[in-house]
Formats: structure tokens, C-alpha cells, sequence
């Protein structure tokens, strides 16, 4: 899949296992680009040609993701190596493939110097139309299981997140139903204790108003019995308001 302008694939979301991604090719002899284009036309990527670094660097702004860009060293007003680092420079394309071609920085030292500049490798003339298009398709499917992976993870984070929430409501769900539980139980133990305390009370109200009866009758001891009696009926009477069992 060949462009010349600008392409109409947007891999800047998740990327699938089938779907092409783009490939910026910068060299500023057309000829080199249609040798590029013929060694890669098999592998099914969306390939953007470039003529120089003025033109590379405007199909980067205009794109929001370049996976992988083939880079000519030696072009005229900017060099490889100097694209190379305002591309790096740029926070959207840090992590974006640099394969570095050069027909005339052969040495190591220019390989070191490629490598400085960000490249993750350097292929040097005559090209190996197999070896190229080996080490292209390579990037190209660990660009797409990296971004298939973070797709992944983001799912998982997310449902995780979801997981937490789901545990903290059943959690205050499980606490709410506890709290009922033990209100519903103190409220039957304070229900039996009432019980329990009435039929008593009774028995005593009782008594109490049998000796009130019988104090109807005077006798040297009587009033300090009567004020006794009502004091026990007041408090006996608040007892019985308590437990639920009033008396008049």
C-alpha cells in the first residue's frame, strides 16, 4: 500500500493484529524510494514517501502515528542523523522505530553515531531486499503486539477498577446488612427482657396493693409505710413504663 500523500489510515489507537501501520521512507533519491517500495509492497503496510527531511518532517506533524521510518543518512540540507534528533525531540515520536540506510557513512563509527541519534539499526548498502524486508516486518509486528499489549492492559486496569467498585459496594452492602442483623437482635433481647421484667412487676404491683388495702386501717406505723409504698410505686411504675407494662 503505497502513499504519496497523506494516508488514510489512522493507527493512533489500538492497533489490530491485521491492520497496516504506516511507514515513512525519507530519501531524496526518488529512485531509492521505489526500490524501497517494491522490497515492502509485499508486506501489506501503508508506506508514505518522502523526498527530504523538509517533507518528512511535515508528514509527521500531519499523522498522528508513524511507527517506523526508513531514513536516508546522507540527504542535502539535513542529514539522517540531524532529522533523526529533532524527531526524537518531538514527545509524540520518542518511541517511534529509526532504521538508519546509508551507501556512504559505512563505518562503525558511523553506526555508533546512528545508534546516538535514536536508530534501532543500520543497514548499509548494497541492501538485501530480504534482510530489509525481514527486519521491517519485524518492527511492524512488534509495534502492533506492544500496542495490542497496552489495548490489553488498559482493558485490564479498567476492569480491575471496575472489580474494586463491585467489592467495595458488596462490602458496605454486607456491613448495612450486619448493622440490621444486630439491631434485629437487640430488639428481640430487649423484647424478651421486657418479658421478663412484666410478669414480675406485676406480681409485685400486687402485693402492693393488697398492703395499701390493708393500710386503709390506721396503726401508729402507717404513714411511714404509706410514703414508703409510694416511693416503690413510682419507681415501680417507672420500671413498668420502661419495660412497656404501665399501671396506673
Amino acid at each position: 500500500m503505497l502513499s504519496d500523500a497523506l494516508p488514510m489510515t489512522d493507527t493512533s489507537h489500538a492497533t489490530s493484529a491485521h491492520e497496516p501501520i504506516n511507514i515513512l521512507m525519507v530519501d531524496d533519491h526518488p529512485d531509492k524510494l521505489l526500490t524501497y517500495e517494491a522490497i515492502l509492497s509485499d508486506l501489506g503496510e501503508n508506506l508514505i514517501k518522502a523526498g527530504s527531511a523538509r517533507e518528512a518532517l511535515e508528514y509527521l506533524l500531519k499523522i498522528d502515528c508513524i511507527p517506523l521510518i526508513l531514513l536516508d543518512v546522507n540527504m542535502p540540507e539535513l542529514d539522517g542523523f540531524a532529522l533523526a534528533k529533532l524527531i526524537r525531540e518531538h514527545p509524540r515520536y520518542q518511541q517511534t522505530a529509526i532504521i538508519f540506510i546509508s551507501a556512504v557513512h559505512l563505518t562503525h563509527r558511523d553506526q555508533l553515531q546512528g545508534y546516538a541519534h535514536g536508530a534501532v539499526d543500520y543497514i548499509t548498502a548494497p541492501i538485501i531486499p530480504e534482510l530489509l524486508r525481514a527486519k521491517v516486518q519485524v518492527f511492524a509486528e512488534l509495534y502492533r503486539k506492544t500496542t495490542q499489549l497496552a489495548r490489553l492492559n488498559g482493558e485490564l486496569e479498567h476492569r480491575m477498577a471496575e472489580l474494586q467498585r463491585e467489592t467495595a459496594e458488596r462490602q458496605r452492602l454486607e456491613c448495612e446488612a450486619q448493622r440490621v442483623q444486630h439491631f434485629a437482635l437487640l430488639g428481640r433481647l430487649a423484647a424478651g427482657l421486657s418479658h421478663e421484667i412484666r410478669n414480675p412487676l406485676a406480681a409485685v404491683f400486687l402485693h402492693m396493693e393488697v398492703l395499701e388495702d390493708e393500710l386503709q386501717q390506721p396503726t401508729p406505723a402507717s404513714a411511714d409505710v404509706t410514703e414508703a409504698l409510694a416511693v416503690m410505686r413510682t419507681q415501680l411504675t417507672r420500671l413498668a413504663g420502661v419495660s412497656g407494662n404501665r399501671r396506673s
